[in-house]
């Protein structure tokens, strides 16, 4: 009886302290952890970690019930050992295997801030340097096939191919880069450059799709439903030119 007493207090009292106490926690390790940094960057350092606490994810199912239980039976422990329960105390000094598990938390955040940092400085470079780069070919025509998959056509209708190399070669005056690129098709129409990019989807809201609007900015037109683009993405384009699919450049 006592025993079963014990565990229901020191779950109570850690859903309490989860409750009341873990987000000022989670705070002052942010603080501390960020104390060169601008406000600006430490809330966004916040904005990564805040939902985790809420949802335990860091994709592993459960991790907010196992913080649960890592907490409740440190507070058990005190339970047994001492018979004056002085909660500051206990939060500060004696449930360190739990505090480890909040820093975690704190630096898996960190580590989300300074990737998402990186593409968008990543992203400004890409973004830079097609501004500035000279176009090669005044159009070409890009299919999307689904998910991360397309077809690139000049504006002939030719197909092109697409590059396999994940590496590209960035020259600007005084300046050449080789940079890894992850997806394909940016490190293709790099190459290419193209003065305009004729976009044919039907899901302009994947985040492959919105990764080319903002690399290419201006120089992309999106394409929703003309009349070609069924066929564009059959695929069926043997024997196929341009007066055959109609007047692309008037999608």
């Amino acid at each position: 009886m006592a025993s079963r007493i014990s565990d229901l207090l020191s779950l109570g009292l850690a859903d309490f302290i989860m409750e009341t106490q873990e987000r000022s926690m989670v705070e002052d390790m942010i603080a501390k952890a960020c104390s060169v940094m601008d406000e600006h960057e430490v809330e966004k350092v916040n904005r990564i970690c805040m939902p985790l606490l809420l949802n335990g994810d860091l994709d592993q199912p459960g991790l907010r019930e196992r913080r649960r239980t890592t907490l409740a039976s440190g507070l058990r422990q005190d339970l047994e050992d001492v018979h004056f329960f002085h909660l500051e105390g206990i939060i500060n000094f004696r449930i360190r295997p739990y505090k480890q598990e909040l820093q975690e938390l704190v630096e898996y955040a960190l580590d989300e801030f300074w990737m998402d940092r990186q593409y968008e400085e990543f992203m400004g470079l890409l973004k830079y340097f097609v501004f500035f780069q000279e176009a090669k070919v005044p159009l070409v025509h890009l299919v999307h096939k689904g998910m991360h998959e397309f077809q690139v056509l000049d504006a002939g209708l030719n197909l092109l191919p697409v590059q396999k190399d994940e590496q590209v070669v960035v020259e600007m005056p005084g300046l050449e880069l080789e940079m890894d690129i992850e997806d394909m098709i940016v490190s293709t129409l790099i190459s290419i450059s193209p003065e305009k990019v004729m976009l044919h989807t039907r899901t302009p809201d994947l985040p492959i799709i919105s990764t080319i609007c903002q690399i290419f900015e201006d120089k992309v037109q999106i394409c929703h439903h003309c009349p070609e683009c069924e066929v564009l993405r059959s695929g069926l384009l043997t024997g196929l030119d341009a007066s055959d699919l109609g007047n692309y450049n008037n999608c």
